[in-house]
């Protein structure tokens, strides 16, 4: 028997033996709309926790957690005393009337939007809490002192722990969530 037939029996063997690896129940990729990394069942690619995922994930000059608005063309410019105005640039900066009261205005590198402040609060006080909205522990995962929730758009996309429960936040956001 040839060293090449050993070697390929060998592996077989060996693959027979300890069976293929199971596919993870969930894969975590990157969410541009909330700029975290989000469980998804179905995804093709992706990473097998959400800590491996944001670490290998960063993505620059997104500005906005949640969906954005585009800004409101600034205000017509008021002539200098000279009787010359200036141009307006674009893409626009923030200006006094860029959003509505809903939303901040926040320059990014490139570019500025209107950033909800609803979206914003969602994305540190329910999306990244340890806790739930109804006081019982998240689940996810601890790497150092960072604990990294489980979140996915649907509760279709989450693979909860035992003893835990997918809760839908929002239409857009649901998390695990486990007893109090």
């Amino acid at each position: 028997m040839s060293a090449l037939s050993v070697l390929f029996l060998g592996a077989f063997i060996f693959g027979s033996c300890y069976g293929n690896p199971t596919p993870a129940p969930q894969k975590f990729t990157y969410n541009t709309i909330w700029q975290g990394c989000f469980a998804s069942k179905s995804a093709a690619y992706g990473y097998a926790s959400r800590a491996e995922c944001e670490e290998r994930s960063n993505v620059q000059d997104l500005i906005c957690y949640g969906p954005a608005l585009s800004l409101r063309e600034p205000p017509t410019p008021t002539p200098l005393p000279n009787g010359l105005t200036l141009p307006v640039m674009k893409p626009w900066r923030c200006h006094d009337t860029a959003c509505p009261d809903t939303h901040n205005c926040v320059n990014g590198g490139l570019i500025s939007q209107c950033c909800s402040k609803e979206y914003t609060k969602l994305k540190w006080e329910v999306i990244e809490a340890e806790k739930c909205p109804d006081g019982s522990k998240a689940g996810g995962e601890r790497k150092g002192d960072k604990f990294w929730t489980h979140v996915g758009v649907s509760c279709d996309d989450l693979a909860c722990g035992e003893g835990q429960k997918c809760v839908k936040i929002n239409d857009l956001v649901s998390k695990c969530c486990g007893a109090k």
